[in-house]
């Protein structure tokens, strides 16, 4: 329903009546009345009121995850459908999901008190585990069984304890971390200590560990190059965010 301007009737209520709250309030239940929480936001998003939206947000008061989901959904709907927008609308509603998905959807797992690392210490880690194989794959990439040395164990030992710092990244949690860990770990001390684990030679060798390292090196890659990607889009988003505040 549009009034004479051929705005939706809702926004305009919105608009002008911002003196009247409980009103607005009155007639956003009567047309969120029984749906599901995607679709009230689908329908509200389709008023193209930024005002409309914060008067629903308020009422509402989801807690973030639920907002998130029921808020990212919705945008889904109508972008489908090709739904334009306004240009303020849409900073707002990137806005608020960009900055849930970036505390919560990229954020690190947090230590104990004391032990907390900088935001972007995953980088480093990765950085420094993307250094150590290029090493390994210039010297030791030959397909041979026996060529390792002192050398080669110090880049794997290097690569297994910058891992460990990673395993709890939730960005990383598709990825088989805790096992090639394990694998690195073994490997590296059936060569320290060859008399304990004779029997490890036979599972674990060097052509699988190069394998193994190749695989996990080339995806921390590129999700570093994706999540640097995304956070210069949030930091973006944000940006446009303020500058209409």
């Amino acid at each position: 329903m549009v009034d004479g301007k051929g705005r939706p009737v809702l926004a305009s209520i919105a608009d002008k009546h911002t003196d009247n709250p409980a009103f607005v309030e009155n007639m956003i239940q009567l047309e969120v009345d029984g749906v599901d929480d995607v679709t009230a936001y689908y329908r509200i998003l389709r008023q193209n009121s930024l005002q409309l939206l914060k008067v629903f947000l308020s009422i509402k008061k989801h807690d973030e995850a639920k907002l998130f989901e029921s808020l990212a959904n919705a945008l889904i709907k109508l972008r489908v459908k090709n739904f334009p927008l306004s240009f303020e609308l849409t900073i707002y509603v990137q806005w608020k999901l960009a900055d849930y998905g970036f505390r919560h959807l990229t954020g690190d797992y947090k230590p104990p008190i004391g032990q907390e690392t900088p935001p972007d210490e995953w980088k480093k880690h990765i950085s420094v585990i993307s250094d150590c194989w290029s090493f390994i794959v210039e010297k030791y990439d030959t397909e041979e069984y026996m060529d390792i040395d002192d050398a080669l164990l110090q880049r794997l030992t290097v690569i297994h304890n910058h891992l460990y710092f990673l395993q709890y990244k939730p960005f990383l949690k598709h990825l088989p971390m805790q096992e090639i860990i394990f694998c690195l770990a073994t490997f590296v001390t059936i060569y320290q200590h060859p008399s304990d684990f004779v029997y490890f030679r036979l599972i674990v060798n060097k052509c699988l560990m190069m394998e193994f390292v190749r695989v996990i090196t080339r995806q921390l890659k590129c999700i570093k190059e994706n999540l640097e990607i995304i956070e210069e889009e949030l930091k973006a988003i944000e940006k446009k965010h303020y500058q209409l505040l």
